[in-house]
């Protein structure tokens, strides 16, 4: 199906979807109530509108971040398992970074993908593959974690 696929325009990077068989893998343990960095159109779960990072969250989320600017998102997925909310969020790892130190290393348990992904954009396979290891976050509510 290679000629499906679609390039990704550099300016389009941070757009990139989750491809919907790894999302059903994940929402098959996590039942997600909402996805919390998405679209409308690309929304794999309850909407919350442009500014998710200013409203309240759901009780079960899911998180795919801009890859260029993680770290808001996941500060507030840490804050929001503080309230009680589970949230599994999809990242490039990188543990190099300020945002790993600060807001994954300390909070989640991590499960690191043993392949490359193919992302989707605009519904569709991307040409490459995701030139980066992923790893899935799991920001536990704050009871589940035994605080």
């Amino acid at each position: 199906m290679k000629q499906n696929r679609v390039e990704v325009p550099k300016e389009r990077k941070d757009e990139l979807e989750t491809p919907p068989w790894f999302y059903d893998w994940l929402d098959s343990s996590f039942s997600f109530t909402h996805d919390v960095a998405c679209t409308f159109e690309n929304a794999k779960a309850l909407y919350l509108g442009p500014d998710s990072l200013v409203v309240p969250w759901g009780r079960r989320n899911y998180l795919n971040p801009p890859y260029s600017d993680p770290g808001p998102f996941l500060a507030k997925a840490y804050y929001e398992s503080l309230l009680g909310n589970l949230t599994v969020a999809l990242v490039k790892h990188d543990h190099s970074t300020m945002w790993w130190k600060t807001w994954v290393e300390p909070h989640t348990l991590k499960i690191q993908v043993p392949w490359r992904l193919r992302h989707y954009l605009d519904g569709k396979p991307t040409i490459e593959v995701g030139n980066f290891p992923s790893t899935v976050l799991i920001y536990l509510p704050r009871l589940e974690r035994g605080e």
